[in-house]
């Protein structure tokens, strides 16, 4: 979502309260979260996001994005990761570093229920997720290259 003053506000209540109700907007996650109402923003914490994990990063100045780590590495700077949306072939460019991590999506509320994201079932089935995001990643960017559009 693309809006400066909804930027600053959720870092600020994610500093002051650590967890924060944020409304989606978007289909890149794909049909597992079309038409959620909310979700539950946890503030980073740690050196990099896990693997297969849900997250809020800060995109530019004035937009966020709600989308799954898919790989994390050490780079010269720090941790680096790279995200993507579980409805996307494409993955999130460039990679992102530890400074862009708003934090964690541990819950969303859809049709009046709410799914928690921080259990063990919810971990398993994000790093499968995240695995088969960065094999359909993989392979767009192999059709990019052979059609001579890749990336620099």
């Amino acid at each position: 979502m693309e809006d400066a003053a909804v930027l600053e506000t959720l870092e600020q209540v994610l500093a002051e309260r650590g967890e924060a109700w944020l409304a989606p907007h978007g289909i890149s996650m794909g049909r597992r979260y079309a038409g959620a109402e909310a979700l539950l923003i946890r503030r980073a914490a740690g050196k990099a996001p896990r693997w297969g994990t849900f997250i809020v990063v800060r995109s530019g100045a004035s937009k966020w994005v709600a989308h799954r780590v898919i790989a994390v590495w050490q780079g010269q700077s720090g941790p680096r990761f790279l995200t993507k949306g579980d409805g996307r072939v494409e993955a999130d460019w460039p990679p992102r570093e530890r400074a862009d991590w708003m934090g964690d999506v541990v819950a969303v509320r859809k049709d009046g229920a709410v799914w928690r994201l921080d259990g063990w079932r919810s971990m398993l089935s994000g790093r499968l997720r995240a695995a088969f995001g960065l094999a359909c990643a993989a392979a767009w960017e192999l059709v990019r290259t052979l059609r001579g559009r890749r990336r620099v």
